[in-house]
């Protein structure tokens, strides 16, 4: 099986590497990588080299160094035994391709080497262009074209590896409506625009990193629809929202702050309480700071918290807590089982005219002291004993 780039996916037959010995990218992007992004860094292990040796991948003119060889490498290129790139500081042990690499990162007019195979290119790379301003002003002059700003900006090819266009075709290509000239962007759909700030950015990402730096975004409705990305233009705008839909703290303190919003007013009278509470009395602070629950209610008007499960309302509590719990409600049932008639006749007119409840006779009646003849072991008997 071929082996290819682990950057460009095509196979490889020239790399680069560095003392770390990864020889798993190809020279042309190791040297965009260097060039256009300014990273030194192995693709693999992201150790940084300084300096780098290029060769063949595989073949009989592959040479593999170790990396206390690396120190020699200037000397090798002094020699002319070596061809030295000082620019990407990449040594090559090929002639054809140091050229190659200094001809993809010079400023060469992509245009006149389409025309005349090249010979063009190569008088303009050898200093006739000595910026990319030039570069440019040569284009536009002299072919009717033009670079896109954005795609200079945020693609990351060499310069003359950048697509050029014609006027029309350049607000085409803006739309994603070119396709047959943006054939090397590979599946390019347009550059998206901010519609505050009226410019294009290169991607979807750089496009939302805009606007997160750019521009605001409510807290709490990302928090309750996570997949939808709705902006303001800036805080102003965003206030506005926060006063038409969210409860914001009116406090001057909290109005300098910023963001300092709340869903509900519940949630924002806690807050008052809690950071403005020594402006209220005591009794606005404890109102402030009550938990307001609302337990609902079934068709019967039973609460809903009394159809739980026994075994809910436990729920949490530890052993000794549900021991003792037991021994109350047997001790409660034994007294009951012990207590007389009469007793529990008082207890239930005293629970009664607790309540406000009638009697039968239509008035509430209080509990009256036990007679003799309902004690009737209790009976004196003459002299003053016990009958027994």
């Amino acid at each position: 099986m071929e082996e290819c780039c682990v950057i460009c996916a095509e196979p490889l037959t020239h790399v680069a590497y560095g003392p770390c010995g990864h020889r798993d990218a190809c020279v042309e992007c190791v040297a965009r990588l260097r060039f256009v992004m300014d990273d030194e860094r192995c693709v693999i292990c992201q150790q940084r080299c300084p300096s780098m040796f290029a060769t063949r991948a595989m073949g009989d003119y592959t040479e593999t160094i170790g990396a206390e060889a690396f120190a020699e490498l200037p000397g090798r290129a002094r020699s002319r035994e070596l061809h030295h790139d000082k620019k990407l500081n990449i040594f090559f042990d090929d002639l054809a391709v140091c050229r190659k690499v200094e001809q993809l990162r010079g400023l060469s007019c992509s245009v006149c080497a389409a025309e005349d195979g090249g010979g063009a290119a190569a008088r303009k790379d050898s200093g006739a262009f000595g910026s990319l301003k030039q570069l440019k002003a040569h284009l536009r002059e002299t072919h009717d074209r033009f670079f896109c700003e954005v795609c200079l900006e945020g693609r990351k090819v060499f310069v003359s590896q950048q697509v050029t266009y014609s006027r029309q075709d350049l607000d085409r290509h803006k739309r994603g409506a070119a396709e047959e000239l943006d054939a090397p962007l590979g599946g390019f759909a347009g550059h998206p625009a901010c519609r505050f700030c009226r410019k294009n950015f290169y991607d979807e990402g750089a496009m939302y990193h805009h606007m997160q730096s750019a521009h605001e975004t409510c807290h709490l409705c990302r928090r309750a629809a996570p997949d939808k990305f709705v902006y303001y233009r800036d805080y102003d705008e965003l206030e506005r929202h926060y006063n038409a839909g969210h409860h914001p703290c009116l406090h001057p303190e909290c109005l300098a702050k910023k963001f300092v919003v709340f869903q509900s007013p519940q949630e924002l009278k806690n807050h008052e309480g809690l950071e403005h509470g020594r402006a209220m009395t005591k009794a606005e602070r404890k109102e402030a700071l009550r938990v307001h629950v609302d337990f609902g209610a079934n068709e019967r008007g039973q609460s809903r918290a009394m159809e739980r499960d026994p075994r809910d309302r436990n729920e949490g509590a530890s052993a000794e807590d549900e021991r003792r719990r037991r021994a109350a409600r047997e001790m409660a049932a034994r007294a009951a089982g012990s207590a007389s008639a009469a007793e529990r006749a008082q207890l239930e007119a005293v629970l009664m005219a607790s309540r406000g409840e009638e009697t039968n006779a239509g008035v509430t009646s209080m509990p009256r002291p036990p007679s003799m003849e309902e004690f009737p072991d209790l009976r004196l008997s003459g002299g003053g004993a016990s009958a027994r």
